[in-house]
C-alpha cells in the first residue's frame, strides 16, 4: 500500500513538473503543437497507403507534398480574397456609429406612430448595444490577430514544422506503441481501452467537427456573398470558423451578420434574409453533418467544450487555443473513464 502511495505521489509530481515546463517554454511550442496537430490529421491517410503496399517514409512524402500544395493554392486564392474582406470588415467595425445612426432612422421608421419616447429609447439602446458589440468583435480580432502573430515565429513554422510533421508521420505508430508500452503491464488493459476511448473521442471529435467547420464555412461564405454582403467570405470564414463552440459561436457569428448586412443595406429585408441563412446552416449542422461526421458517441458536453476553449487561451494564449480542444477531449474521455472505475469500486459500493 506504501509503494501504491508512493508511485502516485512520484507521477503526480512527475506531472506537475511537466506541466511547468511546457507553460515555461510556450512561446516556442507553436511548431511543435501545430506539427503534432496536422499529423494527427494526416497519420490515417499514411497509414492507409502503407496498408496498400507504399513505404511508411514515401507514403509520408507524398502525403506532406499534397498537403503543402493544397495549403500553397489556398493562400494563392483565398487569402489575398479574405484578407481584403478582413479590412473592409475592420473598416466597417470602426465606423459602426456613424453607419448606424444613418441607418437607423429607416429602420425605426415604423415606431413613428408609436410613443416617440419608447423610439428613442429603443434607438439608443440598440445603438448602445451594436457598439459595445462591435467594439468587442474589433478588440477581439484584433488581439487574436496581434496574438497569433506574436506567437507564431514565421520561420520556425517554415523550417521546423515540416522536419517535425515528418518525423511524427513516419514514426507515428512507434510513437503510439510507444506511449501504450510505458504503461505498467498490471494496468495495460486498462490503458489500451483507454487510449482506444481516447482515440476514438478525438476522432470522432476533432476530425469530424473540423469537417463540420469546413463545411459550413463554405456554405456561409457562399450564401452571404450571394446576400450581397461585401465581406461575406471573411464572414463565412469567421462563422465557420466559430462552430467549434457549441451554440455561443453561431450566436455571435450570426448577430454580427445581421448587424454588418443591417449597416451596409439599412433594411431589415436583407437582416432577414442573414437570419434565414444561419437557420438553414444551423439545419443542416444539426440534422446532417454533425450525426454523420461527429456521430453521437463522442460525450463532450458543450459547456465543457467552453470551458476548454477559454480555459486553454486564458493559460497559454494562442498555442493554449491550438491545443484546447485536443485536451478537452481527452480530459473528457479520462474523467468518465475514472468515474465508472470508481463508481465500480468496493469503495463506492461499501456501504460500512
Amino acid at each position: 500500500m506504501h509503494s501504491i502511495n508512493k508511485s502516485y505521489v512520484i507521477f503526480a509530481v512527475v506531472a506537475a513538473l511537466l506541466l511547468w515546463f511546457f507553460a515555461s517554454v510556450s512561446s516556442i511550442l507553436t511548431p511543435f503543437v501545430v506539427a503534432l496537430i496536422i499529423s494527427y490529421f494526416l497519420a490515417p491517410i499514411v497509414g492507409f497507403l502503407q496498408n496498400h503496399r507504399i513505404a511508411r517514409p514515401l507514403g509520408t512524402v507524398l502525403v506532406m507534398m499534397g498537403f503543402f500544395v493544397v495549403i500553397a493554392l489556398i493562400f494563392l486564392t483565398v487569402f489575398p480574397v479574405l484578407y481584403k474582406q478582413i479590412v473592409i470588415l475592420i473598416t466597417r467595425a470602426v465606423s459602426h456609429k456613424a453607419e448606424i445612426n444613418e441607418v437607423m432612422p429607416r429602420l425605426l421608421g415604423e415606431l413613428d406612430t408609436i410613443n416617440p419616447e419608447l423610439k428613442a429609447k429603443f434607438k439608443e439602446s440598440l445603438i448602445g448595444f451594436s457598439s459595445e458589440f462591435m467594439s468587442f468583435f474589433t478588440a477581439m480580432l484584433s488581439r487574436l490577430i496581434n496574438s497569433g502573430f506574436a506567437a507564431v515565429n514565421v520561420i520556425s513554422l517554415i523550417f521546423i514544422t515540416p522536419i517535425v510533421l515528418f518525423y511524427t508521420l513516419r514514426d507515428w505508430n512507434q510513437i503510439i506503441c510507444a506511449l501504450e508500452c510505458s504503461v505498467p503491464r498490471r494496468y495495460a488493459g486498462t490503458a489500451q481501452k483507454l487510449f482506444h476511448d481516447i482515440d476514438h473521442s478525438l476522432s470522432g471529435f476533432i476530425r469530424g467537427q473540423t469537417m463540420v467547420c469546413l463545411i459550413l464555412g463554405f456554405y456561409y461564405a457562399i450564401s452571404l456573398t450571394f446576400v450581397g454582403i461585401e465581406s461575406g467570405i471573411a464572414l463565412g470564414v469567421i462563422s465557420g470558423i466559430l462552430t467549434f463552440i457549441p451554440y455561443v459561436g453561431a450566436l455571435f457569428s450570426g448577430f454580427l451578420c445581421i448587424l454588418v448586412a443591417t449597416i451596409q443595406f439599412g433594411t431589415v429585408h436583407h437582416a432577414l434574409l442573414v437570419i434565414g441563412v444561419f437557420v438553414v446552416g444551423q439545419f443542416i449542422e444539426g440534422h446532417f453533418l454533425v450525426p454523420r461526421l461527429v456521430g453521437h458517441n463522442v460525450n463532450l458536453h458543450p459547456v465543457w467544450i467552453m470551458f476548454g476553449i477559454m480555459a486553454g487561451g486564458a493559460l497559454l494564449g494562442f498555442v493554449g487555443v491550438l491545443i484546447a480542444l485536443p485536451l478537452t477531449a481527452v480530459l473528457g474521455v479520462i474523467i468518465r473513464f475514472a468515474l465508472v472505475y470508481y463508481y465500480n469500486s468496493s469503495f463506492y459500493k461499501n456501504k460500512k
